[in-house]
């Protein structure tokens, strides 16, 4: 029975020591001290920082938390964020995603008639449609560059294989003229 109480008494003291000492320095806080607790974890507040940067963050800004580890806004941005494939501006917060693309939910629209893509996304020549513009769609085909993901004139039209550009997105890899010859 001893044995056991020891153990308790132990795990409590450790549990004492852990809540008056700072996460990151280790170092006791002072009895007047004001200090952040967050997540079952007592920091200084000069102690809580950004994990990638170390800029003192505050309970007053935005600041997230990835396996235990604070970031900054920006630096959660890079690092873990993803970005909109059509305002290429970070995610943060629900994502909508589409073939391996992603989206603010705002930005996941039809690119035909700009509604919402509530009932499903199909690729018609290219472009992410709704099912109303996908069946609306007239039978002649339609390109869309696959640089810009704009409409091609049939003048502009450059084909190579399968793929499809505006002739004047179209350049060497070298010398970067205009291959609008072929």
């Amino acid at each position: 029975m001893s044995l056991v109480f020891r153990s308790v008494a132990r795990a409590i003291a450790e549990l004492e020591s852990s809540i008056r000492t700072c996460h990151r320095c280790r170092q006791p806080f002072c009895n007047d001290e004001l200090y952040v607790v967050l997540e079952g974890t007592c920091w200084h507040q000069n102690c809580f920082r950004c994990a990638q940067c170390l800029l003192l963050l505050s309970l007053n800004e935005n600041f997230f938390e990835v396996d235990g580890r604070f970031y900054c806004e920006h630096d959660f941005q890079v690092l873990y964020a993803p970005i909109c494939t059509k305002c290429n501006s970070f995610v943060v917060g629900k994502v909508m995603k589409s073939a391996n693309f992603s989206f603010h939910p705002e930005c996941f629209l039809c690119e035909n008639c700009e509604g919402p893509l509530e009932d499903g996304v199909w690729c018609v020549n290219g472009r992410m449609v709704c099912y109303t513009c996908k069946e609306q769609s007239p039978k002649i085909p339609h390109y869309v560059c696959l640089k810009c993901r704009q409409l091609i004139q049939p003048e502009d039209l450059l084909r190579t294989g399968n793929d499809y550009y505006h002739a004047y997105h179209f350049h060497c890899t070298g010398c970067k003229c205009v291959l609008d010859f072929l």
